[in-house]
């Protein structure tokens, strides 16, 4: 009888803190693919003013390995507007049997409606790396640019 007991006070407990506590937006910020932006949108891309957005680069590899041999190279140089900005690498995830892969990311706020902002990266390899996809890369990679415009729709 007391383990039911104990049983019914933690439900109502539960329940009562489900109203208790306030709720929390889940609103997921947009997504800005930097290469999405410089090849398929033509270096213009539009996104709700003032939302949250996430900018990432990501760069694929046949292996784990490969991978952690890229992060140990690479050396990203961002800017927004021209000012600089430090962005972070998570940790790389597998595809099934097709590779891996990491991606590079700075969150921000969208620009106000009828504004913009320009937004480069670039990644520069200190060592040759081989992505066991396309190749062995050394050096700049070169600057991706993408324009975000707030839009009030």
């Amino acid at each position: 009888m007391r383990s039911l007991r104990r049983l019914v006070v933690v439900a109502v407990t539960i329940v009562a803190l489900t109203f208790l506590v306030p709720s929390v937006s889940a609103v997921e910020p947009v997504i800005v693919s930097m290469v999405g932006c410089a090849f398929d949108s033509e270096g213009t891309v539009t996104v709700p003013a003032g939302a949250e957005i996430d900018i990432v680069q990501g760069w694929g590899t046949r292996t784990l390995g490969q991978e952690v041999a890229f992060l140990q190279s690479v050396t990203t140089e961002a800017t927004i507007d021209g000012n600089p900005i430090v962005g972070s690498f998570g940790a790389p995830f597998g595809w099934a049997a097709t590779g891996w892969t990491v991606y590079w990311e700075y969150p921000t706020v969208a620009p106000a409606a009828g504004e913009s902002a320009v937004v480069t990266v670039e990644w520069t390899l200190r060592f040759p790396v081989n992505d066991g996809l396309s190749g062995r890369y050394v050096g700049q990679l070169g600057a991706l640019a993408c324009t975000i415009v707030g839009d009030d729709a």
